[in-house]
Order: structure tokens, then sequence, then C-alpha cells
């Protein structure tokens, strides 16, 4: 198995385990390459997805390190980091798809990026990634061989404004 190698904040840092998979996750990816970092009010939270490879298994724990050390703003939590594939939706009728909303199938990760109303019967989606499919008024966009990775983002004290967890590289491995 691969060893991982981080970025540490004065050198290089090595995981002394071994690990199945590894994604380094930079803070100019999130709004980019990523989803954006959710921001928060007071005393609620959010489920923050990141995509990763298809390396990493589903339902199988993900642990977290953040090279930088940086802190997260106070009264924000970031934990429960966890691999998932969002369910197949099948189709019996037409489902209404929000933007920003998942659907895995076949081994490939699609992000609805136009909101509508899918046809009754699921259509041939274009698996490359980058590509769209039109399903109805929905549009897929295909995010390739990927996974998620939930994770729960807490806002525990009064926040004005609104704040999220700071931008910064994320290493998320599993063993």
């Amino acid at each position: 198995m691969p060893v991982a190698w981080s970025k540490g904040y004065t050198s290089s840092a090595r995981l002394a385990v071994p690990v199945s998979a590894y994604q380094s996750i930079q803070s100019g990816d999130f709004g980019v390459t990523q989803p954006a970092i959710p921001t928060l009010a007071t005393a609620t939270s959010a489920v923050w997805y990141i995509q990763v490879s298809s390396a990493f298994r589903v339902y199988k724990p993900v642990q977290v390190i953040r090279p930088a050390q940086n802190l997260d703003p106070s009264g924000i939590l970031v934990g429960n980091f966890q691999c998932v594939a969002p369910v197949d939706p099948g189709r019996l009728t037409a489902i209404t798809s929000a933007s920003n909303t998942y659907m895995y199938i076949q081994g490939f990760l699609y992000l609805c990026t136009t909101s509508g109303t899918t046809a009754a019967k699921m259509p041939v989606l274009n698996q490359a990634a980058g590509a769209t499919t039109t399903d109805g008024t929905a549009v897929w966009t295909s995010q390739g061989r990927q996974v998620l990775i939930e994770a729960q983002v807490y806002s525990v004290k009064s926040q004005s404004p609104a704040v999220g967890p700071t931008a910064q590289e994320y290493g998320l491995f599993q063993q």
C-alpha cells in the first residue's frame, strides 16, 4: 500500500500508516473544483460534500489531517467525515432535482447543474468528466469516477455575520 505524504507548515510530513486512498484538497479548490465551504448562522449545522477519487471506499472511515494546522473560526466545528455514494434515484416517475444534488450510477458521480424535473425514463448518461446530459428540464454534469466525502459542520456559538470553516488544505485518507 502507498504511504501518504503531505506538506507540513515547515516541512514535509509523512503519515506513519499505510493508506489505501489519499487526496489533498487545497484551499483554492473550494468553490472552484470543490463545492463551496458552507457558512452557518448561530446554532445550526450543515452537511458539506467534498469530491474525491474512486480509490476511496464507501462506508469505510475517512481520516483527516490539516497540514497547515489553521484553526477554524471560534465556535465552528467540522467532523464526522465519511465516504458516501449518493443513492441512484431509480425512475418510476419524474423527480425534481435541485442544483447541487448528486447521484451515483455505475461508478460515476453526477452533479445536477441545472435544476428541473427529470424525465420519467432515465436517459443514457454521458460518463466523460465534465460532460453534460439533459434529463427532462434538469441537466446532470459528470464528475467522472468520483465519490463523496460527507462532513458535518456545526456552529456552536453566536456568529454575526455567518461564518464557515477556514479555507485550508485538507488531507483525506483511508487505511
